[in-house]
């Protein structure tokens, strides 16, 4: 009788390393860490923007200032991007001793008992580390969560101010208020989407 289409195939340690260490796998790695690397640059460059026009806001007088609180959100963002790096690193170094040590030794083929205790030291040693980078990440994701909350309040505070002073003829302000809602979504995109990809990678 012919499999199912839908039958699960069994991916074995040695096709899974050469899954791996396929030039497609690692041109797709390449090129996710090259757009990362670009959205990264852009964010920030959008941060440095939005400061301008809330500086020129400031100048005005019409409320209590938003620059000082914007380079603030400026600041936990960009120690954010270092963590994310620092995580990100470890990450590399995680899945660089998974596909050079622990697949290939899982993939060897031998049924003595040296060669199984050995096998289990590797493993083992392998998933106390991702508990322990677990636990590192949970905090990270916090702290992301935390810092979306801190920016979203920051564009309702600022909603606010504008509406009431768009209807004295300052449509600038109506643009400015639709930037930072582009903003805040692409903001909350680019943590969601590190944040995935770290549980993915530390799960």
């Amino acid at each position: 009788m012919a499999p199912s289409s839908t039958q699960k195939t069994t991916v074995t340690y040695a096709g899974a390393l050469r899954s791996i260490n396929s030039p497609d796998v690692r041109a797709d790695l390449d090129s996710a860490c090259e757009q990362l690397a670009f959205t990264t640059s852009r964010l920030m460059e959008n941060f440095d923007y939005i400061a301008k026009q809330l500086h020129t806001i400031d100048m005005s007088g019409s409320a209590p200032p938003f620059k000082p609180k914007w380079k603030s959100l400026r600041k936990d963002f960009k120690d954010l991007l270092w963590n994310f790096r620092s995580n990100a690193c470890f990450i590399s170094g995680r899945l660089k001793m998974f596909c050079t040590v622990v697949l290939p030794l899982s993939a060897r083929n031998s049924s003595s008992a040296r060669s199984h205790d050995e096998k289990l030291r590797v493993l083992g040693s392998f998933m106390s580390i991702s508990a322990d980078h677990a636990a590192l990440t949970r905090n990270l994701v916090g702290s992301a969560m935390k810092f979306n909350n801190s920016l979203n309040t920051f564009h309702t505070e600022f909603l606010r101010f504008a509406r009431h002073r768009v209807s004295g003829g300052q449509e600038e302000l109506r643009e400015l208020a639709h930037k930072l809602a582009d903003f805040e979504g692409n903001i909350r995109k680019y943590v969601l989407l590190r944040d995935g990809n770290t549980r993915t990678l530390t799960g």
